[in-house]
């Protein structure tokens, strides 16, 4: 599982750009025999017939990242955020852009302590003029965080887990199985972080009985978060409500039950903030029974959140349980 997620870590793929993740998952599963397609909004299917109910499982492959929307006569470069995009945090660190293109992101004054908009930030790729600037990157350009993948005993850092974990788990699944007998659904949906948007439209057309999306979510056991019972190293997370969605109680008490039955780790993630693809989903076609189970993160939206490798086992067991013990129409 490692090299994968450190694979998948490891491609460009902010929101609106997530060609080359496809592009990657694909080169995973090639010589599978899954029915791969991609929608026209950009969202990635896999379909795998069997028996029923069907279920979907979903992971948004997208990151935040920034683009170019100018450069000033000096030769530095403005940009935009793509996502949620915290400046304070990028500041003083590298950013890539799709062209292979590096530079530092910094405020303009780039020993001020606390840089608070985007209006303050430029981007240095060591130009002299706004003309050299714009040819070496164009405008409408994206880039991300440039940082390291690390795995270290049972920690995992990287800028991007959100949501590349949760795509890690789901791509071993299908890797580690020719078929199942179950009717499943594999969706990596694109522009997540711009509103929840390939969710939205996969859900219309996906004609399934149960979704259930995978992502992290921001555990309460840092001196920053609001303080929760949803932590670091509690396994996998059964989210229970966020900041626009309630999730409906025989879900969650199945999850639980599975869990307890196969001995699996398990936490209820509840908050009264952040929200997930399920928000989408479960509105659509008159409604959909959905649930997220989510992988526990510290410093989400940060150049290095970190997650647990025990966290993610369980998330991966809790799947396979689910796929072998789906619940009741």
């Amino acid at each position: 599982m490692e090299r994968i997620l450190r694979e998948l870590c490891e491609v460009f793929g902010p929101s609106g750009f997530e060609g080359e993740v496809k592009e990657k998952i694909k080169e995973f599963l090639k010589g599978k025999k899954f029915d791969i397609k991609e929608d026209r909004f950009g969202n990635l299917v896999i379909y795998n017939k069997g028996k029923k109910p069907t279920i979907t499982f979903s992971a948004h492959i997208d990151e935040i990242g920034i683009v170019c929307v100018d450069a000033d006569k000096r030769g530095f470069l403005k940009c935009s955020p793509v996502g949620t995009v915290y400046p304070h945090l990028y500041t003083g660190h590298m950013v890539i852009f799709k062209s292979g293109v590096v530079g530092v992101f910094n405020g303009k004054n780039w020993k001020k302590q606390d840089v608070n908009s985007f209006e303050e930030i430029i981007i240095d790729i060591g130009c002299e003029s706004k003309e050299e600037a714009l040819k070496a990157v164009s405008i409408g350009e994206p880039a991300v965080i440039y940082s390291s993948f690390v795995i270290q005993d049972n920690k995992i850092i990287a800028r991007n887990l959100d949501n590349r974990a949760g795509v890690s788990v789901l791509v071993n699944l299908l890797l580690e199985n020719e078929s199942f007998e179950r009717d499943l659904y594999f969706v990596f949906n694109v522009q997540e972080e711009l509103g929840l948007r390939g969710a939205r439209v996969f859900s219309e057309y996906i004609e399934t009985d149960f979704v259930f999306t995978v992502d992290v979510s921001t555990t309460g056991d840092t001196y920053t978060e609001p303080e929760r019972s949803f932590k670091l190293g509690g396994g996998a997370g059964i989210r229970v409500m966020d900041s626009r969605t309630v999730f409906p109680l025989k879900l969650i008490s199945y999850l639980e039950n599975l869990a307890k039955k196969r001995g699996i780790k398990v936490q209820r993630d509840a908050g009264s903030y952040g929200v997930t693809d399920a928000f989408s989903i479960q509105t659509a076609r008159g409604g959909i029974p959905t649930i997220t189970i989510t992988i526990p993160v510290r410093y989400s939206h940060s150049p290095s959140s970190l997650i647990l490798r025990s966290d993610l086992e369980e998330v991966y067991k809790l799947i396979n349980a689910i796929i072998e013990e789906p619940p009741s129409n």
